[in-house]
């Protein structure tokens, strides 16, 4: 088992419409006038990416209104240009408002409109409309104040999160591959701050048993949100 690494605490690029401040330590959602990223979720995210083994990092919640998330976005992904990296397929992310996971569950292949939008809108189905979110056994909310702590594993392929050092649950499994830290933010003021290693202890990873109750209920989920779309598309018929 790999020890846990813990990134510099650092934004290194984002959004033009997000200002990193304190060194790259905190990322701020600003004002724009630009009509196309009006509303739009934009990105911070580090550079370095996280290949093998276990990664921790936390986020503070300085300011946020609705639209506020943590989370995993692959390394190529444009956070300069691009918007809401919360619900692209294979990015993963925790969202402070309900403490759902985005995107939900995972099924694209299923469904040919999905992946017709998705392709066409460069990554995301239906610009200004997310997908729903997913919940997970120990989903908490999390607001101003609040450290989220997340835990990624690459060698079990699960993403773990913690609220204020304490561990809430697995909310993701299945995961490989690149990653990088990111934080997606919805309006202007909505600020995070990634936390220095030294605020909270080493984080104590799941059971086996736990990972593998997560991946049942991941499983589960991902069988009713396939009955329920071809359902949906029998009736339509």
């Amino acid at each position: 088992m790999h020890e846990v690494q813990r990134p510099a605490a650092i934004f290194s690029r984002s959004h033009p419409f997000i200002d990193l401040s304190q060194r790259g330590g905190v990322a701020t959602r600003i004002e724009n006038d630009s009509f196309h990223a009006r509303g739009v979720p934009l990105t911070a995210a580090s550079a370095v990416p996280m290949r093998s083994g276990r990664h921790y990092a936390a986020f503070t919640i300085l300011r946020h209104r609705v639209r506020v998330h943590f989370g995993l976005i692959r390394p190529g992904y444009d956070v300069e240009n691009r918007g809401y990296s919360y619900d692209v397929d294979g990015h993963c992310f925790y969202s402070a408002r309900d403490g759902l996971r985005y995107p939900g569950a995972k099924a694209p292949e299923t469904c040919p409109d999905f992946v017709e939008r998705r392709d066409y809108y460069g990554g995301h189905p239906w610009p200004g409309n997310p997908l729903p979110g997913q919940g997970w056994p120990g989903s908490q909310d999390a607001r101003r104040g609040d450290a989220i702590g997340l835990l990624l594993d690459l060698d079990t392929g699960t993403l773990t999160v913690f609220k204020n050092g304490e561990r809430l649950g697995v909310m993701a499994t299945g995961l490989e591959e690149e990653y990088c830290w990111a934080v997606s933010l919805g309006d202007e003021g909505d600020s995070v701050r990634i936390e220095p290693a030294s605020r909270f202890p080493l984080p104590v990873a799941p059971t086996a048993a736990q990972v593998a109750a997560a991946v049942a209920f991941e499983a589960e989920q991902e069988a009713l949100w396939v009955a329920r779309h071809f359902d949906l598309r029998y009736r339509r018929a």
